[in-house]
């Protein structure tokens, strides 16, 4: 009974090890690209993330360019916050022209303007005649100068129209203007499983109404097939109101 006992500590023992292990297996960058690759990038956002945290400060090279494809995939997220952190922390181990250029495109989004002028700047050094660098450097100016003279307009937020989730894509259906369409993660949106591409769940169609005194009503997930436990996308309404054109991104088990 004994021996029997032992054997199964044993066996336990080592099960604990392997298990250990295997979560401590380190995480190779080439898997990291892979899933970049494959258009995951809360995925590999990830797991450049935590190849940084295990990289000594000795191996420059090494941070350098886990900071910048970790800030690249943030950036394809729309997270341009992230983003300059990730582009930030990698030009402390050595800069080049195209890291500028992308440090200055989240530092654009995100309106610092004049820190994004000044990495334009150092772009155009190198290639002077890119015209892409050009016209944000042009833009950035312009929005400084609109910044101090501004005109009277406002722009409100349509509090009813926006959750703590992301909504993206509106279109009017027809053209009375009375039925608005658009794309949402929302609460009410189907599912509940995270995207390896944007770290949230899944997107449906949602459409909201104006009544007969011309206000807005609280959105509605549209029923029927059109929202499935996909990824729907973008829609676009026909003149008449009666066709909707989509698109919807289908999961892809080959990796």
């Amino acid at each position: 009974m004994m021996e029997q006992k032992f054997r199964l500590y044993k066996y336990f023992g080592l099960l604990l090890v392997l298990s250990v292990f295997h979560s401590c297996k380190p995480l190779k960058m080439s898997e990291a690209d892979r899933a970049f690759q494959r258009g995951e990038y809360a995925e590999s956002a990830a797991m450049y993330r935590k190849i940084l945290r295990k990289t000594p400060t000795q191996n420059k090279t090494l941070r350098r360019e886990a900071s910048f494809k970790m800030a690249e995939a943030y950036r394809l997220l729309n997270m341009p916050e992230r983003a300059i952190v990730g582009y930030a922390g990698g030009m402390r181990y050595g800069a080049d022209s195209l890291m500028s250029l992308q440090y200055a495109r989240v530092l654009h989004k995100t309106r610092n303007y004049r820190q994004a002028k000044e990495q334009y700047e150092i772009f155009l050094r190198s290639f002077p005649d890119n015209r892409f660098a050009q016209n944000g450097l042009q833009s950035c100016d312009s929005s400084l100068v609109w910044l101090n003279n501004p005109t009277r307009h406002l722009v409100r937020k349509m509090d009813l129209f926006t959750s703590p989730r992301g909504e993206f894509s509106p279109v009017f259906g027809g053209g009375d203007y009375n039925v608005l369409y658009f794309s949402s993660n929302r609460k009410e949106a189907k599912g509940e499983e995270r995207s390896r591409i944007t770290g949230f769940k899944n997107n449906d169609f949602f459409l909201a109404r104006r009544n007969s005194e011309g206000q807005w009503q609280k959105p509605e997930k549209i029923e029927g097939k059109i929202n499935t436990d996909y990824d729907e996308g973008a829609a676009s309404i026909s003149a008449t109101g009666d066709k909707m054109y989509y698109t919807f991104c289908a999961a892809d088990s080959v990796k």
